[in-house]
């Protein structure tokens, strides 16, 4: 048996939802999932006790565990489980997750991955070959006004359009009327989920994902998403909205109204975590977060820093740029306030 044994904080709320996150683990293989630390007065354990080894779902590491918020209005929190490596259906490397749906008096809430029905969880699996589906994926929070939390994945090394590692992030709306097994990325129309490409090759969209909070007081979450590439250097916030969402959002289109681009404080930086920062100077409305690093002479990322782009009502900029950070601006360089991006300040997920 292969055990993960992260501990978490008890309880699970949607006030404060990184109390119960799960942060995956590398394991040898992925035939069986434990989250151990967890008794039945603190929330359940994971476990996946039959997958067959022969299975390629179960032959790979998952790269992180989620609480993504009630995807099904149950009142109970839901998991989301990332194999980034998975290659469902022969399509090597497409990537899956696996949605445990949480219920209620669980001791302890067996899934298995293969037998997800709807009615306990699904699955998403990679469009393509090589997408990585799953490399990050966080809860989104309630973008469309329904009353239901959404899902929110990236698949970083997907290829949309002719245009390689571009990437893509796929959005799956929380419903109450169930799911099917395996939820189809590619059928998503705007009623049940939409997809967001990459602008350009190599940029890696979909390294980051989370939910900013209601940047904009519309009492909608929205999204913050952030690329992985070097040379890419940027992020977008997309606002929640209650009409219809097209089944591709055009990152393009971004003008300030429905959302806006962030570009890092050099040309060499990826936003290698994004989330909420809550509400940091106290004007009502939440504060996006967003973490950025850049590569050392040797190759590798040096220390990270973190900027707060304040929340506000009169609209934003089409392009907020991380460089400027003077405090008065809607903008701040969290690291002069010693803000440390970690589980109990933000929410998010890469």
């Amino acid at each position: 048996m292969i055990k993960h044994n992260t501990p978490l904080a008890p309880g699970s709320s949607h006030r404060h939802p990184l109390r119960s996150v799960l942060t995956g683990c590398a394991l040898a293989c992925a035939a069986v999932f434990v989250v151990e630390a967890l008794a039945p007065n603190n929330g359940p354990g994971l476990t996946n006790p039959s997958a067959p080894a022969t299975d390629s779902r179960a032959e790979v590491t998952p790269r992180i565990v989620r609480v993504v918020g009630d995807l099904d209005a149950d009142g109970h929190d839901d998991l989301a489980i990332g194999v980034p490596s998975a290659s469902p259906s022969g399509k090597v490397g497409a990537g899956s997750a696996y949605v445990v749906l949480g219920r209620a008096n669980a001791a302890r809430l067996t899934a298995i991955p293969a037998s997800l029905d709807g009615t306990d969880g699904f699955r998403l699996d990679g469009k393509d070959a090589n997408d990585h589906l799953a490399s990050a994926i966080a809860a989104a929070g309630d973008i469309n006004g329904d009353g239901i939390d959404d899902l929110i994945v990236g698949a970083p090394t997907a290829s949309p359009g002719a245009r390689p590692l571009a990437g893509s992030v796929y959005v799956v709306f929380g419903r109450e009327s169930g799911f099917a097994a395996t939820v189809s990325l590619a059928m998503l129309d705007g009623r049940d989920g939409f997809r967001i490409d990459g602008e350009l090759a190599g940029d890696a969209l979909g390294w980051s994902v989370g939910t900013a909070g209601d940047v904009n007081g519309d009492g909608l979450a929205d999204l913050v998403i952030g690329t992985g590439a070097e040379a890419a250097n940027h992020g977008y916030v997309i606002f929640g909205r209650q009409r219809a969402f097209p089944a591709t959002f055009v990152l393009s289109r971004l003008d300030g109204r429905n959302g806006f681009r962030i570009e890092g404080a050099n040309a060499s930086s990826i936003l290698s975590e994004v989330g909420s920062a809550g509400d940091i100077n106290g004007d009502g409305l939440d504060d996006a977060l967003v973490e950025t690093c850049s590569p050392d002479s040797d190759g590798r990322h040096s220390a990270s820093d973190h900027y707060v782009v304040f929340g506000r009502r009169g609209g934003f900029a089409d392009v907020v740029e991380l460089a400027h950070t003077d405090g008065g601006d809607g903008l701040l360089h969290a690291d002069d306030l010693a803000l440390a991006f970690d589980d109990d300040t933000t929410t998010g997920a890469n």
